[in-house]
């Protein structure tokens, strides 16, 4: 039997003006507990996307996550993919706006993780 690859990738997002409340709930029983058994298991290579608004707020509330995030990424562990920024409909907005959008999580991601 040949072997099967499987490509692993998580999609972490929050909507603009969400509750405060609600990232942090959010963070304690979703984002943190899965990056610390991530954190554990260095066999495993994964991908991750999350919305800007959500590292945004990793940046400002929980600067650890973003470290292990880092950490991953330097190892070869974690590879992070793209999209945008607020997480638009990509095809209910107009091409420029889809560009700038990417772009701007490019950019961040770029400065945090690259």
């Amino acid at each position: 039997m040949s072997k099967v690859k499987f490509i692993f990738c998580t999609h972490n997002h929050q909507p603009i003006g969400n509750f405060g409340w609600v990232f942090e709930k959010a963070y304690r029983s979703a984002y943190k507990p899965f990056m610390d058994i991530m954190l554990n298991h260095p066999k495993i290579k994964w991908n991750m996307h999350a919305s800007g608004m959500l590292w945004e707020y990793f940046e400002k509330e929980h600067p650890d996550y973003i470290k292990n995030v880092k950490k991953l990424v330097d190892i070869g562990n974690l590879e992070i993919l793209f999209g945008g920024y607020y997480e638009p409909l990509m095809a209910s907005i107009p091409d420029r706006d889809k560009f700038a959008q990417i772009a701007k999580l490019n950019k961040y991601i770029k400065k945090c993780f690259m």
